[in-house]
């Protein structure tokens, strides 16, 4: 075991997604958007209490502001970033029902939270929804590759190969289009793990026969030779 990416891929692309995504104000008043402006400040600075504790004042003096879902998102985010893992999910989970214009932001961050606090049934299940829901979003691929790492952390393999095979989902094509990116090497090593654990020896010899080394890669080259070596390649 080990030798796919044992952590999630990327949260800096759920970052950047809010960071550049248009937030829409609607009728928030002047004051609505000076306040939130001030405790944004706070969060892309990388000041994660000073941006937990402004955005959570926003929250409570404007609850019916337009530009709370996306408040509230940026207060989980940096809650995790501070390490409060707990009070991330909490938040969350307390105001699904408030973060629907933000909903795909929701599960990715709730996955994020989830796993760093060890829930990976919840953050299998969430992850799983972004894709579901959104996919031809630029996260599916990733949601969905962290949905299996996360079915890794409960051995969960029959369900990763599962997973892999459903054609509807975002990983299938790297199987059937010739997809060589990281993602798609890091896709394959897993599922070749998945393969081996459920004892489909022959199928795992197939896959991994696939997996390109770029030149030069003697990391991907180590983690495609600890694989082949157990199923004799």
């Amino acid at each position: 075991m080990g030798f796919f990416k044992d952590k999630l891929l990327r949260f800096s692309l759920v970052l950047y997604v809010l960071a550049n995504s248009v937030t829409t104000a609607g009728t928030a008043t002047t004051a609505e958007k000076r306040d939130f402006s001030t405790a944004m400040r706070w969060y892309q600075g990388g000041w994660w209490e000073k941006a937990d504790e402004a955005l959570g004042n926003f929250i409570n003096r404007y609850p019916n502001s337009d530009l709370v879902p996306e408040a509230i998102i940026r207060r989980a985010q940096a809650k995790l970033k501070k390490g409060d893992f707990e009070g991330a999910c909490n938040l969350l989970i307390t105001n699904a029902n408030a973060l629907t214009p933000v909903q795909e932001q929701f599960f990715l961050t709730l996955g994020e939270a989830a796993w760093a606090k060890g829930d990976f049934i919840t953050a299998s299940k969430a992850f799983r929804e972004v894709w579901e829901l959104f996919p031809g979003s630029v996260n599916a691929p990733l949601a969905a590759y962290n949905q299996a790492l996360a079915l890794t952390k409960l051995s969960l393999w029959d369900d990763i190969v599962s997973l892999m095979t459903n054609p509807a989902c975002p990983l299938y094509s790297f199987f059937t289009l010739g997809i060589t990116n990281q993602l798609a090497i890091d896709t394959k090593l897993l599922y070749a793990e998945a393969l081996i654990a459920t004892k489909r020896f022959d199928e795992a010899k197939k896959i991994l026969t696939t997996v390109p080394i770029p030149p030069g890669d003697e990391c991907t080259r180590w983690r495609r030779g600890l694989p082949a070596r157990r199923v004799n390649i």
